[in-house]
């Protein structure tokens, strides 16, 4: 599956940036969340499209990116809380999940940052509130933590496997041909994986998979 389309296959706002740090894809979802569009953002800088800072209001997005580094090293790259800039230069608290693409014959390595607003708007020039400090991606009430167990307990084996297989960046007709199964029944195996994580698009489910250690 090509950059575009991964991308273009998830309903959360993501972008995607290479090792540079330069933006080389920007979803339709993240345009309506920022304001910025895609042939605004693309080629720039994503520090300075996010201006990034941490929940306690310091400068966190830099030219000398530590995601990105830690992407080079392959390393594990967990959730975090960001406030970022809109296009009208409001503040907004996201969490970002980090996805990499590592580098093949025909692309370089791209991270993929899926966000969601955890957070109200600050407008530019207000006094900021404190941020609430998450230290992980964990259910956070009674409500959530309450009988029903983590969604990826309810996947099988075989569907464990084809998310294994679309983390390494297999097409449904590859996996089909690795398991020695019918392309439908990969499918299947897909939009069961989705129904039972409650997500959207594939790339949501890899993310899923990285964050909660299942592959």
């Amino acid at each position: 599956m090509k950059l575009a389309e991964i991308l273009a296959s998830t309903a959360e706002p993501a972008f995607a940036a290479n090792d540079e740090g330069q933006i080389v894809g920007w979803n339709r979802a993240a345009e309506e969340l920022t304001g910025n569009t895609a042939q605004e953002v693309i080629g720039k800088p994503c520090h300075e499209v996010l201006c990034g800072r941490d929940i306690f209001g310091n400068r966190y997005c830099e030219e000398s990116c530590s995601i990105a580094n830690m992407a080079r090293l392959q390393e594990p790259i967990r959730p975090f809380q960001l406030e970022m800039q809109t296009a009208t230069g409001a503040r907004l608290l996201v969490e970002i999940s980090i996805l990499v693409l590592p580098e093949s014959e025909d692309s370089e390595l791209a991270m993929i940052h899926i966000f969601s607003p955890v957070g109200k708007t600050r407008s530019r020039g207000a006094q900021q509130a404190p941020l609430p400090v998450v230290a992980d991606a964990e259910p956070q009430s009674a409500a959530n933590s309450a009988p029903r167990g983590e969604p990826s307990s309810s996947l099988t084996p075989r569907e464990i496997e084809v998310l294994r297989l679309l983390a390494e960046g297999n097409t449904s007709q590859d996996i089909a041909n690795r398991l020695c199964i019918g392309l439908p029944t990969v499918r299947t195996h897909i939009q069961n994986i989705l129904r039972k994580l409650e997500l959207h698009s594939q790339v949501e489910a890899v993310a899923y998979a990285f964050r909660k250690g299942l592959i």
